[in-house]
C-alpha cells in the first residue's frame, strides 16, 4: 500500500491528498463495523486493514462533519434508501479529507462508495456545515431539528429539499471530475441535471405568481364593496367584481394544481440523477475494484461479495432512474394542458375587466375608487400574464428535455 501525500489546507489544517482518479468504497456490518474496503481506503485512511477491518466506521468520522449529516444518513439507511453526502473525514495522522459518499442499504448494513469533491455545491455545503455545526454547539440540537434547519437552508437556496440539492451536487460534480480527467461529457447526466434546474425553476415561478395571488386576492371583493357603496348606478361593477373573483378562485386552484405537480416533477428528476449518478460512481467502483483483484486467481468470498454488490447495485439504481424518467413523463405532458387553461382564465380576467372600466367610466366623478382597484387588477394580471408565459416556455422545455433523457437513457 503506497502512503497518501499531505498539503496544508487554506484553513491552516493537514489536509490528505488524493487525486480526482481515486474513488474508493468500505463495507460497513449493521452494527457499523467496517467488514470490507479496497486499497484506495487504505492509501486514504492511513490504516492498514488489520487495524480497519471490524474497526467502528467512526474511526474516519470528523468532528466537523454537524450531526445533522449523519441523523439524514441513518435516517435514510434505516429506510433502505440509498443517499449522497459530502462528509469530512479523519485520518490516523489526523489530517482531514473531504469526500462526496454515495451511501447504499445492503443486506446486513451499508456499502459507501466515495469520490473527491470539488466545485461550487462543494464549497456550498462546506459553509452550510459549518454554520450548522456551530447552531449545534451553541444550542445543543437534536439532530433531527438540526437537519430541519439545514435543509430549511437549502429550500432557501432553491433547492426543493436535501435530496434535490445533493442530486444536482452529484450530477455537477461527475461532469466536472469528467472534465479533469479528459473524458467526453456524460451527455445523460448533463440533460438530466439541465432539466432538474429547470424542474426547480418552474416550481420558484409558480411559487412568485402564487405570491402574486395572495397580495392581490383582496381586490376583488374591494371592488364589490366600492361597487355597494355606489349604490344602485354601480350594480353591473359588482356583478363584474363577483365574476372577476370567480375566475381569480379557479386560478388559484389551477395554481396550486401545476404548483404540486412541478414540485413532483422536480423530485423525481432529482431522484433519477441521484440515482443515475451512484449507478455511474458504483459502475467504475467495480470495474476498478476488479483491477485491483488483478491476477489473484482465487479471491476470497468477501471480495467477490463486493464485486457482486457493486456490480448489483449500479445496474438495480440504473433501472430505478429510467422507471422513475418514464414516469415523469406523463406528468409533465399534463404541464401543457395547465398552462393552457392558467392562460384561458387570465383570458377571462383581462376580459372582465375591461368591461368592468367601461362600466366605471359611466360612474364619471364617483369612480375614482373603482378605476383605482381596477388598475390595481391590472397590476396583477400582467404578473399572472408574464408568469404564465415563462412557464409555458420551460414547461416546452421540460417536455423536450424529459423526452432527450428518455432517448438516451431508458430505451
Amino acid at each position: 500500500m503506497s502512503m497518501s501525500a499531505y498539503r496544508t489546507a487554506t484553513d491552516g489544517a493537514e489536509q490528505v491528498c488524493f487525486g480526482d482518479e481515486d474513488i474508493f468504497f468500505s463495507r460497513t456490518n449493521a452494527a457499523g463495523l467496517i467488514e470490507s474496503g479496497n486499497d484506495v481506503f487504505e492509501r486514504v485512511s492511513g490504516y492498514g486493514w488489520s487495524q480497519l477491518f471490524r474497526a467502528p466506521h467512526k474511526i474516519v468520522r470528523h468532528e466537523d462533519t454537524p450531526r445533522a449529516v449523519f441523523h439524514a444518513l441513518w435516517r435514510a439507511i434505516k429506510a433502505g434508501r440509498p443517499i449522497g453526502a459530502y462528509v469530512k473525514n479523519r485520518s490516523r495522522a489526523g489530517a482531514h479529507y473531504w469526500v462526496y459518499a454515495i451511501v447504499s442499504p445492503i443486506e446486513g448494513g451499508y456499502l459507501s462508495v466515495r469520490i473527491r469533491p470539488q466545485g461550487a455545491h462543494f464549497e456550498a455545503a462546506r459553509a452550510l456545515y459549518a454554520e450548522t455545526q456551530q447552531r449545534e454547539i451553541e444550542t445543543a440540537l437534536p439532530p433531527c431539528e438540526s437537519f430541519q434547519g439545514l435543509e430549511s437552508k437549502l429550500v432557501r437556496m432553491g433547492f426543493g429539499d436535501y435530496p434535490a440539492f445533493m442530486g444536482r451536487a452529484l450530477g455537477q460534480e461527475l461532469l466536472d471530475r469528467d472534465a479533469r480527467l479528459g473524458r467526453a461529457c456524460d451527455g445523460g447526466i448533463a440533460t438530466l441535471l439541465d432539466l432538474q434546474i429547470t424542474a426547480a425553476d418552474n416550481v420558484r415561478r409558480m411559487e412568485r405568481i402564487q405570491a402574486s395571488y395572495v397580495g392581490s386576492r383582496h381586490l376583488p371583493l374591494s371592488l364589490q364593496v366600492q361597487s355597494a357603496r355606489l349604490g344602485a348606478r354601480a350594480v353591473a361593477v359588482g356583478s363584474i367584481a363577483g365574476n372577476y373573483r370567480a375566475i381569480v378562485e379557479e386560478l388559484a386552484d389551477c395554481m396550486a394544481e401545476f404548483a404540486a405537480a412541478s414540485l413532483a416533477v422536480e423530485q423525481s428528476v432529482s431522484a433519477a440523477l441521484f440515482l443515475f449518478g451512484a449507478a455511474r460512481v458504483q459502475s467504475e467502483m467495480a470495474a476498478r475494484f476488479r483491477q485491483e483483484l488483478g491476477d489473484d486467481t482465487d479471491p476470497d468470498e468477501d471480495r467477490i461479495l463486493d464485486l457482486t454488490q457493486l456490480e448489483g447495485l449500479a445496474a438495480r439504481y440504473r433501472s430505478e432512474a429510467r422507471a422513475g424518467v418514464r414516469a415523469v413523463a406523463p406528468r409533465v405532458r399534463r404541464f401543457d394542458q395547465a398552462c393552457v387553461d392558467m392562460r384561458r382564465l387570465a383570458a377571462g380576467l383581462e376580459m372582465t375587466r375591461v368591461v368592468g372600466k367601461v362600466e366605471s367610466a359611466r360612474l364619471a366623478g364617483d369612480s375614482a375608487g373603482v378605476v383605482g382597484l381596477l388598475n390595481e387588477l391590472g397590476v396583477f394580471q400582467r404578473s399572472v400574464s408574464d408568469g404564465l408565459q415563462e412557464l409555458g416556455r420551460e414547461s416546452a422545455s421540460i417536455t423536450r428535455g424529459v423526452e432527450r433523457v428518455i432517448g438516451a437513457l431508458c430505451d
